[in-house]
């Protein structure tokens, strides 16, 4: 279904329908390619919000280690989330361990 939608917003005009200026070269069996490989593709998850605010909470309790474990995941995924970066930086420097 998603790659339906990708498809579907995608339109081709022929080249004689644009102005000189604005035609460009379109190897369109590559960009199917391309579709296709991005439509399989794993999508990239981010940091949970949820773990964040529990990690936040578990270090204003003075619980570190519970905190870093809890926090250490969404600093370190694919879309981080800063206060959990912020966090282990207070985390550490209250362990001086800077």
């Amino acid at each position: 279904m998603r790659l339906a939608r990708s498809l579907a917003i995608i339109r081709v005009l022929p080249a004689a329908s644009l102005p000189e200026e604005d035609a460009v070269s379109f190897n369109l069996p590559a960009f199917t390619a391309l579709l296709l490989a991005l439509a399989a593709a794993e999508p990239v998850h981010a940091a949970d919000p949820a773990a964040v605010e529990q990690g936040v909470r578990l270090y204003e309790q003075g619980r570190d280690s519970e905190a870093r474990a809890t926090l250490l995941p969404a600093a370190t995924a694919m879309l981080p989330i800063a206060t959990a970066a912020f966090t282990l930086g207070r985390i550490a420097m209250r362990e001086d361990d800077v």
